[in-house]
C-alpha cells in the first residue's frame, strides 16, 4: 500500500507542474517561428529578377522572391516576407544590381 501512496503523490505532482506549465504557456506571447506573408508588385521590366532572391530593407534580409509571372504588360513578382516585418502603406520597391 505504501507504493499506492506514492504512485498517487507522483500524480499528484505531475498534474500540478502540467497545469502550472499551461498557465505560463497561456501568458506567455505567441510566437511563430517561420512564417511569411506574401505580397507582390509590379515592375516595367523583371529582368535579371530569379526566383529565391533576396528582399532586403536597409541590408537586413526580410524575405525572398516567390515566383515571377507576366500580368498585361508588367512583370509580376511575388514575394514571401517575414510575419514580423513591419511595411508602410506609402512604401515603394525597387530592384538593385548586387
Amino acid at each position: 500500500m505504501r507504493w499506492l501512496s506514492r504512485v498517487v503523490t507522483l500524480v499528484a505532482i505531475a498534474v500540478v507542474v502540467l497545469l502550472a506549465y499551461a498557465l505560463l504557456r497561456a501568458k506567455m506571447p505567441k510566437t511563430h517561428i517561420g512564417q511569411h506573408f506574401h505580397v507582390f508588385a509590379r515592375f516595367r521590366d523583371g529582368s535579371r529578377l530569379a526566383q529565391g532572391s533576396p528582399v532586403m530593407i536597409a541590408g537586413v534580409r526580410i524575405g525572398e522572391v516567390d515566383r515571377l509571372s507576366l500580368e498585361g504588360d508588367f512583370a509580376r513578382v511575388d514575394l514571401s516576407l517575414l510575419d514580423d516585418t513591419s511595411v508602410p502603406s506609402d512604401s515603394w520597391i525597387t530592384k538593385r544590381a548586387e
